[in-house]
């Protein structure tokens, strides 16, 4: 791959770094040279310091009453016209710089409404928090226990747990650590009908939609299957649970823990991994679509590695060292309505 395939990548991660004050005084001479010859590389400096100030303000909500901070939110979004351009735009820095610089914390959230039973004059309120593509986003629930959303993922949850049982919506993937409450069972239910019920527990969750299989990895304690609220399995400590959401069939076997729980440490880990297995990790993780071409049915190459800050590119390069791959990053093509589509990197066997 030659280096101008990655001018505009590198370009955008140097502005990154300018705009957070991180450059060299070499890399600071060199942007600021951009800026003054290129009008478009001055509206993109502009947009990462909106986001960047975006950002700021919602961190300092963490400890925020939530009807003050959706306020908040839809004020500052409403100032911004061209809303989903720069949300697309985030993304898209999200797929070229390492996963935890920027914004590795900042989570968009919407709260809304659902009426109880028409003679109770009272509303349950709800938080919905999106991480965000290359992203992965930490939270704790009202009942002060934790989650860790993957990247692309979405958690809906009361701002109250009330009634007899305290449970969430998961779309995509989060590992819960479940404050301990014997009374009032957890539940993590997802769109394919399964749901996992803990007491005080530590799991992970993956559903990501283009998945064929629902999958629960315990960690530590004691979690129940169901399905449609009927029960159909219990896991032990190392055990992986694969739901089919076409046959409704499922299997339990045990797991490496470490190899599927590391995302939520920031890290991308493959342990004798297939490479169709890694490139839909890579894509999810870093918002790209990653097409393999001219696999061949009679070899099939396993990959061992652990990544942590790594760029997709510097990914790509030491798999190209280790895989007879050859590879390529490909412009990104802007839609009709302004937003950009996924990056794509074409992958071919040698």
């Amino acid at each position: 791959m030659k280096e101008k395939d990655f001018f505009d990548l590198e370009k955008e991660t140097l502005l990154i770094k300018y705009t957070q004050k991180q450059t060299t005084p070499e890399e600071t001479r060199q942007v600021e040279s951009w800026l003054k010859e290129s009008d478009d590389c001055q509206k993109e400096s502009d947009i990462l310091r909106q986001a960047l100030e975006l950002k700021t303000k919602i961190n300092e909500h963490n400890s925020f009453n939530s009807q003050e901070a959706f306020a908040e939110v839809n004020r500052e979004l409403e100032k911004r016209t061209r809303r989903r351009s720069l949300v697309n735009y985030l993304s898209r820095v999200a797929a070229i710089i390492s996963i935890p610089l920027l914004l590795s914390t900042l989570t968009f959230g919407y709260l809304f409404f659902e009426r109880q039973a028409p003679a109770i004059e009272s509303s349950v309120q709800f938080m919905e928090v999106l991480s965000a593509p290359g992203m992965v986003t930490r939270l704790e629930l009202p009942d002060h226990s934790k989650v860790c959303l993957n990247a692309g993922s979405t958690l809906r949850y009361p701002t109250v747990f009330t009634g007899n049982t305290r449970e969430v919506e998961l779309t995509g993937e989060g590992y819960f650590e479940v404050q301990s409450d014997k009374e009032h069972p957890f539940f993590v239910t997802t769109k394919s009908g399964l749901k996992v019920m803990a007491h005080g527990t530590q799991f992970n969750v993956n559903t990501y939609d283009e998945r064929e299989e629902v999958e629960a990895i315990l960690v530590e304690g004691l979690v129940d299957i169901h399905s449609y609220d009927k029960f159909i399995a219990e896991l032990k400590p190392g055990e992986r649970l694969s739901y089919n959401k076409r046959t409704n069939k499922y299997e339990i076997r045990k797991v490496n823990i470490y190899e599927n729980t590391a995302w939520k440490d920031g890290k991308i880990v493959f342990r004798n991994t297939s490479l169709d297995d890694v490139f839909r990790v890579l894509g999810q993780r870093f918002n790209v679509e990653i097409v393999l071409h001219n696999q061949k049915k009679d070899k099939e190459y396993n990959c061992w590695a652990t990544f942590t800050d790594e760029t997709i590119y510097q990914i790509f390069s030491y798999l190209e060292q280790a895989t007879p791959i050859r590879w390529k990053v490909n412009a990104m093509k802007q839609n009709s309505d302004t937003t950009f589509a996924k990056q794509r990197i074409d992958v071919w066997l040698k």
